[in-house]
């Protein structure tokens, strides 16, 4: 429950930042971008129980049609963490053909998967993160996340 409201909050306040600055823009919000989703590694105080959080989530990736592939790039953004390596290939929920994604790489700051686009379903992705030895909490890699993308 309190994980809920941390959760809640923090996504609460990266929204309210940017809208903000498209207001003053005089633009209205941005939607989220579910090519180029945003993670964060959330601490307890201190370095107490880590864990992961991406925006936008679920990842909803509309195919674009013509055969044309989606290349969706994570952006880590909390300072001494890295993405694990090497990417592992999401898994398909029932009902969703195999290959249809990959995941090339993941390292530093980025992880990339490659989403061929061409059928509906649904597909399970790891995210794992790991504390950078100089970074501010050493050892103290969260745990997997395994949160979705689907192609409509």
């Amino acid at each position: 429950m309190i994980r809920n409201i941390v959760l809640a909050a923090a996504i609460t306040v990266a929204l309210a930042g940017c809208e903000s600055l498209y207001r003053a823009a005089g633009m209205s919000t941005p939607p989220p971008d579910p090519k180029n989703p945003k993670v964060w590694v959330v601490t307890k105080q201190g370095c107490e129980a880590p864990y992961i959080l991406v925006a936008p989530e679920p990842l909803y990736i509309y195919k674009p049609g013509n055969g044309q592939t989606v290349t969706i790039i994570w952006h880590l953004q909390t300072p001494g963490y890295s993405f694990a390596t090497p990417a592992q290939t999401p898994t398909p929920l029932a009902g969703s053909p195999q290959n249809e994604m990959s995941c090339p790489s993941a390292s530093g700051n980025n992880m990339t998967c490659i989403d061929k686009a061409a059928n509906t379903g649904s597909w399970k992705y790891k995210i794992a993160i790991t504390a950078d030895s100089t970074g501010p909490c050493p050892g103290m890699s969260p745990p997997v996340l395994d949160p979705t993308i689907s192609n409509d």
